[in-house]
């Protein structure tokens, strides 16, 4: 057969760990070759097949359809027609998908936009206050400037009356 890679080395190449190699060994999506002592034998197709179930993967094709493909594809090129047929219905779903994902991520930037937009008008309200003298208007903070100045009119008050020359 020629050169081949070992299991550990294959894992290496493709960032699948060998239990996982394993695991799609035994659920028949990939078949590698035996070498006589009956350790596996990876080969330059077998990177190229797994980096393809990789992306199966990660587009959320289901491990059901993803076997369904491997057997089909084992079969060879008599099912070219229907791999393709799978391509584009998983496509199709996809699709939907990211047009689902673009709407929640609209709706997350309008609301995102709301709160920029009620933020900088209570900063454009308390500002304005502040610069008019009204401190009812400086939002969770009044409380504390309405007791603060109280304290400073009634400190006032008192040092008038114990000052007073009447």
């Amino acid at each position: 057969m020629g050169y081949g890679y070992a299991i550990g080395e294959f894992s290496s190449i493709t960032g699948i760990s060998i239990y996982t190699l394993r695991y799609y060994e035994k659920e028949s999506l990939i078949i590698p070759e035996r070498k006589e002592n009956g350790r596996r034998l990876y080969s330059e197709g077998d990177i190229s097949w797994i980096q393809f179930i990789k992306r199966l993967k990660d587009t959320g094709m289901p491990i059901k359809e993803i076997q369904k493909y491997a057997q089909l594809r084992a079969k060879g090129d008599s099912t070219l027609e229907e791999r393709m047929e799978m391509l584009i219905q998983h496509r199709a779903v996809l699709k939907e998908e990211i047009a689902a994902m673009q709407e929640h991520l609209t709706n997350l930037d309008d609301k995102i936009g709301y709160y920029k937009t009620e933020i900088k008008k209570k900063i454009n309200v308390r500002d304005r206050g502040i610069k008019n003298g009204n401190m009812t208007t400086i939002g969770h903070h009044a409380p504390f400037f309405y007791a603060y100045t109280l304290s400073l009119f009634s400190e006032y008050k008192r040092f008038v009356y114990n000052h007073s020359t009447i």
